[in-house]
């Protein structure tokens, strides 16, 4: 069991030199959330476990929802024997590969290639309008010590109203 996070009980911290490495080597990866606290997390490090082909265990984060079809392309699991049963089925080989197979497609779009290639598109086109926005408000940061946070978000206004909530929390 490798635990890699941020956390002070991880056996590997949670790095950008760290997490792909550590990603790769699993035969599956767990994706623990505080589902309450924290409900408007992102899917990234599930999605990303997907597109290596690595089947995911995942808490039941709407994000995660969104991707996962429980016991086809991975699984949500929300209980302690939910969580047990997965790891159980997955201790076949076959069933390993099958559901990283599906995974995998489900994720094709989604790696982190594909969507940093798609944000910095649109980051550029969008680079005329932003500039003198992001310019205006960042002046009025240093003199107010806010922080800006940009939130790309389409057609989901109830998980935007989570994940600023979760911010706030947080």
């Amino acid at each position: 069991l490798i635990v890699c996070t941020e956390w002070d009980n991880a056996t590997v911290k949670w790095t950008l030199e760290t997490w792909r490495s550590i990603m790769k080597s699993c035969h599956v990866v767990l994706c623990p959330q505080r589902v309450t606290e924290q409900p408007a997390k992102s899917n990234i490090k599930a999605v990303q476990a997907m597109s290596f082909g690595i089947p995911v265990i995942a808490s039941p984060l709407p994000a995660y929802k969104e991707f996962i079809v429980n016991g086809k392309n991975g699984y949500i699991c929300d209980k302690p024997e939910e969580w047990k049963n997965a790891l159980i089925e997955l201790k076949d080989m076959r069933r390993r590969v099958q559901i990283g197979m599906n995974g995998k497609e489900t994720a094709e779009d989604f790696d982190l290639e594909s969507i940093s290639s798609a944000f910095y598109t649109l980051f550029a086109t969008m680079h005329s309008i932003l500039h003198p926005i992001v310019k205006k408000k960042l002046e009025i940061t240093t003199a107010t010590e806010l922080i800006p946070i940009i939130i790309p978000v389409y057609n989901c206004c109830d998980y935007l109203k989570m994940c600023v909530e979760s911010i706030r929390k947080n």
